[in-house]
């Protein structure tokens, strides 16, 4: 089963079924050669009825743990998953990390979180290795190491968890710990895509839209944006909106356009708020709404959209969209773009960058 980047309960109940169908299948079949030894040895009847009930034991202990854990009693669930022949079930190796690595109903313990997502992994516990590349990535208990992160990354999506290849992506995308190529990062983003995970749909095709690592073709991204759209992602319908008002490919269609960046916005997506913002902000048309146009500046800006922050700025700096003039939440988001731009390697824009993007706000 191809996995994405979303999981949680859901796949740990897939997992917690899976097991306790294969214990109670192997203490049937146990019990089942056990029988046929009865008429041998009647004493060997009592060790297969313990056997039967071991197998029976293991499956309750592991749900009624996953259960407690579920509704956030930690404690309780400590007490089940930590019964050794719990303890040998990669899935709750991978909670027993979390809850490590969280403090969910124990002390925070990097050590221990590691031994228990390695101990998951090394069973092929795509989560468990998903969660290794990402601590790698961000330096969380480890010091950031892009080549660990990768394979890390790596052995998650050879087991099945499809968003692995697009993380290593967007290494090679970034150039963080890695030579930036966008060639290389097209070819791990189209192994996701070729999964049908929603991010690596969307970046590919804006990769296609825009002719990155990959030769321009709006038919391409067209297709690829339309797929991931039909997956509920709020990149691919923002970008799918771009292309709809631009007329990439396509008739140029206003209302689509203006109906998905809607969508995209209010599902939580930076880039199609500041989208959202601008059609509001444009003062020549009749969606012409500076409260409108501030409220969503704002939330893309809160929501780390950098050009966002720049252009919440400018607006505190010369009060703007009905907002008072305030030179310190003017300097605030100022500093907040920089150093956005500066932990995500982009270079600050110069002023005739800035002036033309100023003039595309209009």
């Amino acid at each position: 089963m191809v996995k994405n980047r979303t999981h949680g309960a859901g796949i740990r109940g897939f997992w917690v079924a899976d097991m306790i169908r294969i214990r109670v299948k192997r203490s049937l079949l146990a019990f089942a050669s056990c029988e046929m030894e009865f008429f041998m040895k009647k004493r060997i009847v009592l060790f297969c009825l313990l056997v039967f009930a071991a197998g029976l034991s293991f499956a309750d202990e592991f749900a009624l743990g996953l259960g407690y854990f579920n509704k956030g009693e930690y404690g309780k669930a400590l007490e089940y998953f930590s019964k050794p022949q719990v303890q040998e079930n990669p899935v709750a190796q991978k909670i027993l990390g979390d809850m490590y690595l969280d403090n969910l109903g124990v002390d925070r313990d990097c050590a221990q979180a590691l031994g228990w997502y390695r101990k998951s992994a090394s069973q092929a516990n795509a989560d468990a290795a998903f969660s290794l590349g990402t601590l790698f990535r961000d330096g969380r208990c480890v010091r950031k190491n892009a080549r660990q992160a990768i394979y890390w990354y790596g052995r998650a999506a050879g087991n099945g968890y499809a968003s692995g290849y697009t993380e290593i992506g967007k290494f090679f995308m970034s150039g963080s710990g890695v030579a930036r190529d966008n060639r290389t990062a097209a070819r791990w983003f189209g192994k996701a895509a070729d999964l049908k995970e929603p991010e690596a749909l969307c970046r590919l095709g804006v990769f296609y839209l825009r002719g990155t690592g990959v030769k321009r073709d709006f038919k391409k991204a067209r297709l690829l944006l339309e797929e991931g759209t039909s997956l509920n992602d709020a990149c691919s319908m923002a970008y799918l909106a771009e292309i709809h008002a631009e007329g990439r490919g396509v008739p140029v269609d206003s209302t689509r356009a203006i109906a998905l960046v809607r969508e995209a916005a209010e599902a939580g997506y930076p880039g199609a708020q500041r989208m959202l913002a601008r059609y509001y902000y444009r003062s020549g048309q009749e969606s012409a709404n500076p409260e409108n146009a501030f409220n969503w500046y704002r939330l893309a800006a809160e929501n780390g959209n950098i050009p966002a922050m720049e252009r919440l700025s400018e607006i505190y700096a010369f009060g703007q969209l009905g907002q008072t003039k305030d030179a310190r939440l003017s300097l605030l988001w100022r500093k907040n773009a920089d150093d956005a731009r500066k932990e995500q390697r982009l270079a600050r824009p110069s002023v005739a960058r800035r002036g033309f993007t100023r003039l595309m706000e209009n």
